[in-house]
């Protein structure tokens, strides 16, 4: 999935490092990387050998556009201030370096897709979300549990190749993607599957024909089940300054992740209208309150 144009780099710039800090929110929401167990990076858009990645020590939840920073060879960060976890720059920085074409790549240790890689076997085509991944998986059967150096990550992008999703055995999933909506879409996608595995159809369903794999993996997201974006879950903005905080008047659209919490998202109608004031929240609120968070 293609990014929105825009006029300067300087506002991609602002595009991708607005989704990924909105992502981060999101995989907080639904209480992944909760024990700092996880990454997403977007390529910027100017300097195509550095990527913009969260420090280390924000809590998922809380992160902002301001609490991104520039990383570079070696793990260097070279704009922004904090640490960083070196385990994002072995794993991410070899993918982004063996894969030009690739904005965002995103890795976490999730509730279903994290046990179902111990199993070292790919999906099955029996639900319509796992044709996303139609000859576009991959396992990456090395000993590190931990990605402790630079050649374990070119390992693991060499197992990865070409495709959008590679397991890592005993470890967890990792995602690629052309824009950091498609590569969050593929990991919620991703966890998807690995539920129904697990909740027992794999063994036991039937598979789908080849031909209806091709089919739906060829087709426009917007006219398949299973969404390779995020854009469902969060609003379009070209600026949104520093912080994501909820504006008034903001509406809000409840999304229901596993678990039995609401996503809310926000945003006002500036935000459609390249304000320079705007904003979104991810909060989290208990699913038998519906009615209250819907008022």
């Amino acid at each position: 999935m293609s990014e929105p144009v825009f006029d300067t780099v300087a506002e991609l710039r602002n595009h991708r490092k607005r989704q990924t800090a909105l992502s981060y929110r999101l995989f907080g929401a639904f209480g992944w990387g909760s024990l700092g167990d996880g990454h997403i990076t977007a390529r910027d858009p100017e300097h195509t050998d550095c990527f913009w990645l969260l420090k280390y020590g924000i809590p998922f939840r809380q992160a902002t556009v301001r609490d991104l920073v520039l990383v570079g060879a070696g793990g260097r960060v070279v704009e922004g201030e904090g640490p960083i976890n070196m385990t994002a720059y072995y794993i991410h920085g070899p993918i982004h370096d063996a894969r030009p074409e690739a904005v965002s790549v995103a890795h976490t240790h999730t509730p279903y897709a994290t046990p179902w890689v111990a199993n070292v076997r790919p999906f099955r085509m029996i639900c319509q979300e796992a044709t996303a991944f139609f000859r576009s998986q991959a396992i990456f059967e090395g000993e590190e549990v931990q990605v402790m150096d630079a050649d374990t990550g070119k390992h693991i992008a060499a197992a990865l190749d070409k495709a959008k999703l590679v397991f890592l055995r005993n470890h967890g999933p990792v995602t690629v993607g052309q824009s950091v909506e498609e590569t969050i879409g593929c990991s919620l996608l991703a966890e998807r599957v690995a539920e129904m595995h697990i909740q027992g159809a794999g063994s036991h369903a039937h598979l789908r024909s080849r031909g209806l794999h091709r089919l739906d993996r060829d087709r426009p997201p917007q006219q398949r089940g299973g969404s390779l974006r995020i854009r469902d879950h969060v609003p379009h903005s070209r600026s949104v300054g520093g912080g994501l905080t909820r504006a008034p008047g903001a509406r809000t659209r409840p999304v229901h992740p596993p678990g039995g919490f609401a996503v809310i998202v926000t945003g006002t109608s500036s935000l459609f209208k390249g304000a320079g004031r705007g904003s979104c929240v991810c909060e989290e609120a208990s699913a038998r309150k519906k009615e209250a968070v819907k008022g």
